[in-house]
């Protein structure tokens, strides 16, 4: 199925739109069919979550574009894995949600939409290359190590930080979680 039309499928029940994308220089690393099951698995997450309503694209980028973000954007001079923008603004202000508890945590800045729904307005920036790189070091399959990589940026649009050990280990706990609602069987994709 192209893309296109499980963006607009998806878009009926959810009112969220998610663009999926290889630069051409990564192409080859993430082929059609992959996309396909990323955007199904952004499109899960995303409900999982609790978002109905918004726009996530999702671009997967060589090593030079990503360090090229990396140290514009961040200040570090080195190629990444992930590189999250959150495009919302500041409308209101968002709790961090708990994926095991849909309860506040921390508010953050974000925004809701006036009936209080979360809305996301963001680009998760993938490196397919350090994905390969690191799903071989962990033993985790290719694939997988992309989901998780989807997993993160979304949790970081919901307002999750891993700048220390402790929240690093409170977010790969929400990444498993994400990654659970994606392995679950379900009709949504």
């Amino acid at each position: 199925m192209p893309i296109n039309s499980a963006v607009a499928r998806h878009k009926k029940r959810t009112g969220c739109e998610v663009d999926v994308w290889a630069a051409p220089a990564v192409e080859h690393l993430v082929p059609d069919n992959s996309l396909r099951s990323l955007h199904a698995a952004a499109k899960r997450m995303l409900l999982a979550a609790g978002v109905r309503t918004g726009r996530v694209s999702v671009a997967f980028l060589s090593g030079a574009d990503m360090r090229r973000l990396n140290r514009k954007h961040l200040g570090h001079d080195y190629v990444t894995d992930v590189v999250t923008f959150d495009l919302g603004g500041e409308v209101g202000s968002l709790g961090k949600l708990s994926l095991s508890s849909r309860r506040r945590v921390k508010t953050v800045p974000s925004s809701r939409s006036s009936m209080g729904a979360v809305v996301l307005l963001g680009e998760i920036c993938i490196c397919p290359a350090e994905a390969r790189r690191n799903a071989r070091q962990y033993g985790e399959p290719f694939e997988r190590e992309l989901k998780r990589y989807l997993a993160h940026g979304i949790l970081h649009l919901l307002g999750w930080d891993d700048a220390t050990d402790r929240l690093r280990a409170a977010m790969r706990k929400q990444e498993d979680a994400l990654l659970s609602a994606v392995s679950a069987p379900t009709a949504c994709c």
